[in-house]
C-alpha cells in the first residue's frame, strides 16, 4: 500500500513537471522481457507441483504479480519507479521462498534477504529524493547530473553499494547461497535468471554515466578481482549443488563488475553474459531440482552416476556445463575471450587473478561432470522414472527452448 502511494505521487510529480516520459523500450529492455517470458512457464509448471495446497493460490497469485512488475521495471524510464517496482519484486520473491520452500531456515534465509537488500536500498532511496528535488527521474540524465549538483560521496557510494549487494559480489553475497538452498526449485530459477540480471540492469544502465565514479573504479575493479577467486576457489568445496552453482554465479558477476569498471563500450558484452548466464544456470538449477525430487538430496555424493542411464539427458547435463563454462561458440565464450583481451589492454597484472580463476572455474566444471555423469556406479534405479510425467515434460520441454533460446541470442 505504501508503495502504491508513493508510485501514485511520483507519477503526479512528472505530470506537473511536464517530465511523463516514464516507459520506453530498447534493446537491453526487450532482452530482459524475453529472458523473462522463456522462463515463466517452467517456473509456474514447477511451482505447481512443489507447493502445498493450502498454499497454492498464494503462490501462484504471487507469482504472477512477481512477472507483472518485473514486466513494468524493465520497461520504466523513471528511476524511482524502477526503484519501487524492484523492492516489491524482492518482497513477492519473500513470499514466494516461505511458501515454496521446505526446511525451518527458509525464515532465516528470508531474514539475510530482507536485511541485505533494505539495508542497500536504504542510502540509495536517499539519493534519488535528493535528485527529485532537482526534477531529475531519468535513467539517462541523472547520474550524469550528479556532479553538477556536487553531491557528497556517499550519495555515490550509495549507487555502488546497492549494485555490489544485487548482483552480488563476494563479501557482500551471503543472502545469496542461503536463499538458493532453502528457496524451491522455482525460485532458484527466479533468483538466478531474473533477480540477479535486475541489479545487473541498475549496472548497464549507469555505465554510460560512470565517469563520474572514476576515483571510485580503481577500488571497484580490485574489489571484483578478489570476488572473483575467492568464489572460484569457495566453488570446488561445495557438497550441495545448489550452493555450487549459486557460487559460481557469483564468479559470473564478479567479472561483470570488471567488465563495467573498463569502458562504457562493455555494455553490450555485459548483456551477452546475462542472457547466457541466465539459461545455463537456470537449466543447472533445474537438473538440481530433479535430483531433490528423485532422491530427496542435492549432494553429490548421494547422486553419483545419476544420469548414465540417459544418455540424451546426459549430454543435455554435459552441454549445459560446457554452456556455463564457456566452450567455443558460446554465448559464455565470446564473453570472456573480449573479457581477457579488454582486462590485459586497461590493466596487464590482474591477468595473473583472472586466468587462475578461469582455471578454477574449469575445475568445478570437472567436478560436476565427474560425479553425476562419469562416476563408478551408484544408483541401481532410473531416477527419471520416478518423476510424474507432468514433471519430466515441463522440464524437457523448458531444457529444449532453453538450447533452441541460447542459440537464437547468440545468432543475434
Amino acid at each position: 500500500m505504501f508503495s502504491t502511494s508513493l508510485l501514485l505521487l511520483t507519477i503526479m510529480i512528472s505530470f506537473s513537471t511536464n517530465t511523463f516520459f516514464i516507459f520506453f523500450l530498447d534493446k537491453l529492455s526487450t532482452f530482459m522481457i524475453l529472458l523473462c517470458i522463456l522462463c515463466f512457464t517452467p517456473i509456474k509448471f514447477n511451482f505447481s507441483m512443489a507447493t502445498h495446497k493450502s498454499s497454492f493460490f498464494t503462490s501462484q497469485l504471487a507469482l504472477i504479480l512477481f512477472f507483472s512488475i518485473l514486466f513494468f521495471s524493465f520497461i520504466t524510464k523513471n528511476m524511482f519507479i524502477f526503484f519501487i517496482l524492484f523492492e516489491n519484486a524482492l518482497a513477492y520473491l519473500m513470499v514466494l521462498v516461505m511458501v515454496s520452500g521446505y526446511q525451518p531456515e527458509r525464515i532465516s534465509a528470508n531474514f539475510y534477504l530482507f536485511n541485505y537488500t533494505l539495508i542497500s536500498s536504504f542510502p540509495f532511496f536517499i539519493t534519488i529524493t535528493a535528485l527529485m528535488n532537482f526534477f531529475i527521474l531519468d535513467w539517462f540524465s541523472s547520474f550524469s547530473t550528479l556532479m553538477t549538483y556536487n553531491l557528497p560521496n556517499w550519495m555515490l557510494w550509495s549507487c555502488c553499494v546497492m549494485i555490489l549487494v544485487k548482483i552480488p559480489i563476494y563479501f557482500f553475497h551471503l543472502w545469496l547461497p542461503k536463499v538458493h538452498v532453502e528457496a524451491s526449485t522455482a525460485g532458484s530459477m527466479i533468483l538466478a535468471a531474473i533477480i540477479l540480471k535486475l541489479g545487473g540492469y541498475i549496472m548497464i544502465r549507469l555505465i554510460t554515466s560512470w565517469t563520474f565514479l572514476l576515483e571510485f573504479k580503481q577500488m571497484l575493479f580490485n574489489l571484483g578481482l578478489l570476488s572473483l577467486i575467492i568464489s572460484a576457489s569457495l566453488t570446488l568445496f561445495q557438497t550441495d549443488m545448489k550452493s555450487l552453482v549459486a557460487y559460481s554465479s557469483i564468479f559470473h558477476m564478479s567479472l561483470c563488475l570488471n567488465m563495467a569498471c573498463m569502458a562504457v563500450q562493455t555494455s553490450p558484452l555485459l548483456l551477452v553474459l546475462f542472457i547466457s548466464h541466465g539459461l545455463s544456470s537456470n537449466m543447472l538449477f533445474l537438473f538440481s531440482g530433479m535430483f531433490f525430487y528423485s532422491f530427496g538430496t542435492r549432494l553429490m555424493f548421494y547422486i553419483k552416476n545419476s544420469f548414465s542411464f540417459s544418455f540424451l539427458m546426459s549430454m543435455i547435463l554435459l552441454l549445459t556445463l560446457l554452456f556455463n563454462l564457456g566452450i567455443p561458440l558460446s554465448l559464455n565464450f565470446i564473453f570472456e575471450f573480449l573479457a581477457i583481451f579488454t582486462t590485459n589492454q586497461w590493466m596487464s597484472f590482474s591477468m595473473l587473478i583472472f586466468f587462475p580463476a578461469l582455471m578454477i572455474s574449469l575445475m568445478y566444471f570437472l567436478l560436476i561432470s565427474t560425479s553425476l555423469i562419469f562416476s563408478p556406479k551408484k544408483n541401481s534405479t532410473n531416477f527419471f522414472m520416478k518423476m510424474n510425467f507432468s514433471m519430466n515434460l515441463t522440464n524437457s520441454l523448458f531444457i529444449f527452448v532453453s538450447i533452441l533460446g541460447y542459440f537464437f541470442f547468440l545468432s543475434i
